[in-house]
């Protein structure tokens, strides 16, 4: 079961971590009409204040833990999505404000990712974990803007931030209820 908790991770965390990256400028830009410059640095903001949280990950992850933090900064960038979702997708400083939530607490998954997959594998299959796990995100990464693009034409903003919002939910159900904790634990009993 952890094999598909962490593929789960791997594909939904990064189809919506790309889709904001590929698509918030445009959408500020077409959808929202601010000028190319406020979009980029709309854009911008929201990337540079995503930097800080692989800071977070690396200060708190080893007190809060694994399980912990992947499942509730998945909560926390789905709820914001959905929040975006539910407003509309109409005013740009709300947008600012959930989609810099949203990719700040997201970015850390996609950091953290790397070593809640590691910790599970024993050490023979550590790398062919990670590799499969990067094969799942490649996969979910290449799909994302395509089906943002869909919704967007078909649902309008609504639409695409109920699909980037419900996405992370999946994992963040998977890691509550299937995941496993590695806080504290030696490496040879997570995974023998």
């Amino acid at each position: 079961m952890s094999t598909f908790v962490v593929w789960s991770i791997w594909g939904l965390s990064f189809f919506v971590t790309q889709a904001l990256n590929s698509w918030l400028p445009t959408i500020y830009r077409q959808q929202l009409h601010l000028s190319v410059q406020q979009s980029l640095e709309f854009t911008l903001a929201t990337h540079c204040i995503s930097i800080f949280s692989a800071i977070a990950v690396a200060l708190a992850i080893d007190h809060v833990g694994r399980r912990l933090w992947i499942g509730s900064a998945l909560l926390i960038g789905a709820l914001s999505l959905l929040v975006l979702a539910i407003q509309g997708g109409t005013n740009p400083l709300f947008m600012l404000a959930c989609a810099t939530v949203a990719n700040f607490f997201l970015a850390s998954v996609s950091v953290s990712i790397y070593v809640f997959t590691s910790e599970l594998y024993p050490p023979r299959m550590r790398a062919l974990g990670c590799g499969m796990g990067s094969t799942v995100r490649n996969v979910f990464t290449t799909l994302s803007p395509t089906m943002v693009a869909l919704m967007l034409s078909n649902y309008g903003l609504p639409g695409v931030f109920t699909m980037l919002g419900l996405a992370p939910l999946i994992p963040c159900l998977m890691v509550f209820t299937f995941g496993t904790e590695t806080k504290g634990r030696v490496l040879e009993e997570v995974s023998p």
